[in-house]
């Protein structure tokens, strides 16, 4: 994550949050592909989190690398807290569950069966409010 794309990623998270219906309260950074994070989008990452804060929507982040988490310069695990940081997105989904006493649905995506695999693979998306 660096200057060049946290501009587009700020400007779709904002968008998301603003017009979520049910509004979120919680919001996850699927971070397995990002390898880096500068100064600049460890920024915006500050900035987001504070406009979330604000609308009362918690950032949590999942798969973050090992070297990323270890780079500490920029506090971001400071900001999100040592409970803001998960292994998986499962255990995001979990911890949202557990926290909130909500229950998430998966949606039945087109091309899925009456059981919600979709495409025969078994694959269940997960959406969250």
């Amino acid at each position: 994550m660096y200057y060049a794309n946290v501009q587009r990623l700020a400007e779709e998270i904002t968008d998301l949050v603003n017009t979520a219906e049910p509004p979120l309260r919680w919001f996850c950074i699927d971070a397995s592909a990002v390898d880096d994070l500068d100064y600049t989008a460890a920024e915006t990452i500050r900035t987001l989190h504070g406009i979330l804060k604000e609308k009362e929507v918690r950032l949590v982040v999942a798969h973050v690398m090992e070297d990323v988490e270890a780079q500490g310069s920029y506090r971001i695990k400071q900001l999100l807290g040592k409970d803001g940081f998960y292994p998986t997105l499962r255990d995001v989904v979990n911890d949202y569950q557990r926290q909130t006493g909500i229950a998430l649905k998966p949606p039945m995506p087109a091309g899925s069966d009456s059981k919600g695999n979709c495409c025969d693979s078994g694959v269940k998306p997960i959406v969250s409010h």
